[in-house]
């Protein structure tokens, strides 16, 4: 029988986490403190016969017996096998209630793991993500430059030549990377994205090390900037941001390629471009200068969900997420 421990020490959850075979930067002890003002975080660990087999962050909102919980890394697994057995433990420790709980999977879709997770969870009636993306394998890569497309090759050109200077810092240029983020919100007319310093002052006190500002400058002032959070090898590109200059310099072009080269001197081996969205016209822009800088163009197992409550289900995909 499968066994839950519960977790709530940051190194042990982390370690373990390493042993999974799909561990990413949402399932870490740190997202999950970071968004622990709003959610209640739960951390379960499952074994049988002493021996680990996965686990699952669980960022919970509960109203009287009313559970909706979002996994945003999903469940973690050693093997692929363990999955029906987690699910059902899963299912046993929240069965007081009526819940609704959903499962983002990092992990690449294909036929077998397709399979195995279609005759255990349902898939999300209406997602949060497009789950594309696009991975790049920073240290199979010689040279950046050659993989872009020749539009990128040319901008990168372009904006080479521009005395641009490079910043690597984390809590120390947020305030530069607020302004400008909130400067490029404004100026799209898209005040719904504005950040505010609270947020990201949270995000950098919890990943620490592993959370990364990487700007360009010119002549002291910020243009281009974006916010990488890291786990073991693997780098997010959480947010980013732009100017007018910036723009007018090509000097995002300049920053994506010698951000590679920075993680790849790190021992950063795997790095996710955040998502794109193929079927959305609205988001060509994103989409095409994320595709030209090369990569693979990925398509995860996104969100799944089980539910013992048709009307939680029905509220969640209907109501909330409509």
């Amino acid at each position: 029988m499968v066994e839950i421990k519960i977790i709530n020490n940051k190194d042990e959850w982390n370690n373990t986490l390493k042993k999974t075979i799909n561990y990413n930067i949402f399932s870490t002890f740190e997202w999950g403190e970071y968004k622990k003002d709003t959610w209640k975080v739960e951390r379960l660990a499952f074994y049988k016969s002493g021996n680990f087999l996965g686990q699952c962050q669980f960022l919970i909102k509960k109203r009287f017996i009313f559970i909706v919980s979002w996994n945003s890394g999903g469940i973690n697994l050693v093997n692929y096998k363990y999955l029906e057995s987690i699910v059902k433990v899963v299912k046993e420790y929240f069965k007081d209630n009526y819940f609704n709980l959903r499962f983002n999977f990092y992990d690449i879709k294909n036929g077998e793991n397709l399979f195995e997770i279609s005759q255990i969870l349902q898939p999300a009636n209406k997602t949060l993500n497009s789950g594309f993306s696009l991975l790049h394998y920073l240290g199979d890569c010689d040279d950046f430059i050659k993989i872009m497309s020749s539009n990128h090759r040319y901008y990168y050109k372009k904006a080479s030549k521009n005395n641009f200077k490079i910043r690597y810092s984390s809590k120390e240029s947020i305030n530069d990377f607020i302004l400008l983020h909130n400067e490029m919100t404004t100026s799209k007319e898209l005040n719904h994205l504005r950040i505010n310093k609270e947020v990201i002052v949270n995000l950098s006190n919890e990943f620490s090390d592993n959370f990364l500002i990487f700007s360009i400058y010119l002549d002291e002032n910020i243009i281009s900037s974006c916010l990488i959070l890291t786990y073991q090898d693997q780098a997010f590109y959480y947010l980013a941001a732009s100017n007018e200059v910036g723009r007018k310099t090509y000097s995002s072009y300049f920053m994506i390629k010698e951000l590679f080269e920075y993680l790849k001197n790190k021992g950063i081996s795997k790095f996710d471009f955040a998502g794109i969205t193929p079927y959305d016209k609205s988001a060509q822009g994103v989409n095409k200068f994320k595709i030209g800088f090369g990569g693979e163009l990925v398509n995860y197992m996104g969100e799944w969900e089980m539910t013992n409550s048709r009307i939680v289900s029905y509220l969640i995909n209907n109501v909330y997420l409509r």
